[in-house]
């Protein structure tokens, strides 16, 4: 990776031209999103436009600007009125040299999106700027990714009010945060990320490219972090920002910081509650050996009063104990006597029931076998009478073929016999 400076000065991405004709007319800086911006086109430079809007000045960079949008009617309208507002802006060859003008002033990097942030500008260098935040600590941006700055809490006075009273301010931050002059530096944002090796770094804000880790290496065009058992490689172009530490980690100390204060300000109250500051007594007062005498009488009742009472308070918790044991024995007597005789009532039953059962179960078994032997006797001998008149009648059909057979024979008998045959009468 080359330096910084011929890094961000000779980039080949082709930039908008913007016509100086829309000076002084209202624009809209792209067509939607969080840099979506409407307002008076102030100031047009080769590598920035300043832009009027809501009230506030914000300095956009030509790189970024996808669509500018012109509105034909309001332009219109603007030309007829003769009042003309002119707020107070830097004015500068290029976008670096115009964030010097930001130095220890409150500034916002970006209007929208999730590397958004808002803090004091540290450092500017080559192709990086240093903010310092309030949740993060120190933040190093990487220039070629930030869209749009805009200064936060200045006048809309003259340039010499506004840098008197930004001085001012810079110096009340200053005595109120020292630590946050610590911070490092580098040529370049390439060699100030290898001054960070070794070091859990927070690598872009938000977003799905928002990473965590160790930062273990810088070579081979990657950046290497390791994060438990996962190594992310990184393209260093792709690097928005970088921190130290995890993300928030300077607001969750102040946090703590607030609650150690709080903690110390409860005990130092209950301390001085607990001890309260005695009052003085005179030498007249320590002199009336009476008035201790008194005091002491008095003191001395008290206690016996006070052993009273603890005496009778005892008494009356040992007889509340023993009603309260004999009131459990009675009713655990009670309870053993009403389980003993739900239980006898309960196997009483089921005997009963049982019982009960067996009978009905034993006539059943005995009605059905009378009821089996009876229908048997009944069919055995209807059978039997049955058999007997087939063989009767077998019998009788037996003789009857016999005799008709004995006579047939008799005829061919008497027919060889005699030609003159006559049947017998």
């Amino acid at each position: 990776m080359e330096s910084g400076n011929m890094n961000y000065s000779n980039r080949t991405q082709p930039t908008l031209k913007i016509p100086h004709s829309l000076l002084s007319k209202n624009i809209t800086v792209y067509r939607g999103g969080p840099e979506s911006k409407t307002g008076k086109l102030m100031d047009v430079k080769p590598d920035y436009l300043v832009i009027y809007a809501d009230n506030k000045i914000i300095y956009y960079r030509s790189e970024h600007i996808k669509s500018i949008t012109e509105d034909s009617k309001t332009n219109a309208v603007q030309t007829n009125n003769a009042q003309e507002e002119n707020p107070f802006f830097y004015q500068e060859d290029n976008f670096l040299s115009l964030l010097t003008n930001f130095l220890n002033k409150k500034i916002q990097i970006d209007q929208g999106g999730p590397d958004s942030k808002q803090g004091k500008l540290l450092e500017v260098g080559s192709d990086y700027l240093v903010l310092s935040t309030d949740d993060d600590g120190i933040v190093y941006y990487y220039l070629p990714h930030i869209k749009s700055i805009m200064e936060l809490e200045s006048n809309e006075n003259d340039g010499e009010e506004d840098s008197v009273e930004s001085s001012t301010w810079v110096m009340e931050e200053k005595t109120e945060d020292p630590v946050m002059t610590n911070f490092l530096r580098g040529s370049d944002f390439n060699h100030l990320c290898s001054l960070l090796t070794h070091n859990w770094v927070s690598i872009n804000r938000k977003g799905p490219e928002a990473l965590e880790g160790i930062f273990v290496d810088n070579s081979e065009g990657f950046f290497t972090l390791a994060n438990n058992q996962e190594l992310y490689r990184i393209n260093p172009f792709h690097v928005r920002n970088i921190s130290i530490g995890p993300k928030g980690a300077m607001k969750q100390q102040q946090n703590n910081n607030q609650q150690e204060e709080q903690t110390d300000n409860i005990m130092d109250e209950s301390s001085s509650e607990n001890f309260p500051v005695t009052s003085s007594i005179t030498s007249g007062q320590r002199e009336s050996s009476g008035i201790w005498g008194e005091s002491e009488d008095r003191e001395s009742s008290e206690n016996r009063s006070t052993s009273r009472g603890r005496r009778t308070s005892r008494r009356r918790s040992t007889s509340s104990s023993s009603n309260r044991t004999s009131r459990r024995r009675r009713t655990s007597s009670s309870n053993r006597t009403s389980r003993r005789r739900r239980t006898s009532s309960s196997n009483r039953t089921s005997r009963r029931r049982r019982t009960s059962s067996s009978n009905r179960t034993s006539r059943r078994r005995r009605t059905s076998s009378s009821y089996r032997t009876s229908r048997r006797r009944r069919t055995s001998s209807s059978n039997r009478t049955n058999r007997r008149r087939r063989s009767s009648r077998r019998r009788n059909r037996r003789t009857s073929s016999s005799s008709s057979r004995t006579t047939r024979r008799l005829e061919s008998i008497v027919r060889s016999v005699s030609y003159d045959w006559r049947p017998l009468s």
